[in-house]
């Protein structure tokens, strides 16, 4: 499924791909995937210099709309309070 979801029949692409979506942090994402670009760059999509930033902004916005969907927490809300 991971090979089919990235576009790419790989193996080791799609192992990538799920270390990637597993990853805890967005810099253990970032250096997953760096480890990945260094050691199997011709697997790369050939324009991810420029199609990097659009897919990154589509992974943001579905995290803000996750986000959104969320209750407020405790912590959020006397936060929220408190700049009043």
């Amino acid at each position: 499924m991971a090979a089919r979801r990235a576009g790419v029949a790989d193996a080791q692409a799609a192992a990538a791909v799920e270390a990637i979506a597993a990853a805890g942090s967005p810099e253990e994402a970032a250096r997953i995937g760096r480890l990945f670009e260094r050691a199997r760059p011709d697997l790369l999509r050939p324009d991810w210099a420029a199609a990097k930033l659009p897919v990154m902004a589509v992974a943001l916005r579905a995290k803000a709309r996750a986000r959104s969907a969320q209750p407020l927490s405790r912590s959020d809300t006397c936060n929220a309070s408190n700049t009043e």
